[in-house]
């Protein structure tokens, strides 16, 4: 056993040796110095805007900044396609109850009435497949896509106004430059 251990004590020693020959100290501290003042430095930048919650924020108004309006288009896009896909799926009932009519019908040959109940089936696998989004989901969808249509409003007026208030201080600032 002791022999085992003397061979391990030599490899830790050589692991060691390697260690330090690929991470000299006198280079490794100048670099780990550096990046812990990085660290102070950014701790202090969050501990300057409210901590985590107003980082969050802050990224949270970057972001709509960025990227509203493509968040609106998304959302107006989804209101439209789930209008669409309304008026289709409408469309897709008047056809079943047809084929259903015709499926039933005594004047109808017994080709044309299974025809008309295969034609009928797949179309209602089709409704169901539409209906895979629950109505809740769409009522929402309509209601952010209503809710931002109204920010978008005041976003605008309240553009227009800083850029009026903006205009009247040049003008009070040209007036006292007379």
């Amino acid at each position: 056993m002791e022999s085992a251990n003397a061979h391990l004590n030599e490899l830790k020693a050589a692991t060691e040796n390697i260690y330090d020959s690929l991470l000299n100290p006198k280079r490794v501290i100048p670099i780990l110095d550096v990046f812990t003042k990085l660290a102070n430095v950014v701790a202090t930048f969050v501990d300057g805007l409210g901590g985590g919650a107003g980082v969050l924020s802050l990224l949270g108004t970057i972001g709509l900044n960025v990227f509203g309006d493509k968040i609106a288009n998304s959302i107006q896009k989804t209101v439209s396609n789930t209008a669409l896909a309304n008026a289709e799926m409408t469309e897709l009932e008047v056809k079943i109850n047809k084929l259903r009519d015709i499926q039933n019908s005594k004047e109808a040959s017994p080709a044309e009435q299974e025809w008309a109940k295969e034609q009928a089936d797949l179309l209602e696998k089709q409704k169901n497949l539409n209906n895979l989004i629950p109505n809740e989901v769409l009522q929402k969808a309509e209601e952010l896509n209503t809710k931002l249509r109204d920010l978008n409003e005041r976003l605008a007026e309240a553009e227009s106004k800083k850029d009026s208030i903006s205009s009247r201080v040049e003008k009070i600032a040209e007036n006292n430059n007379l």
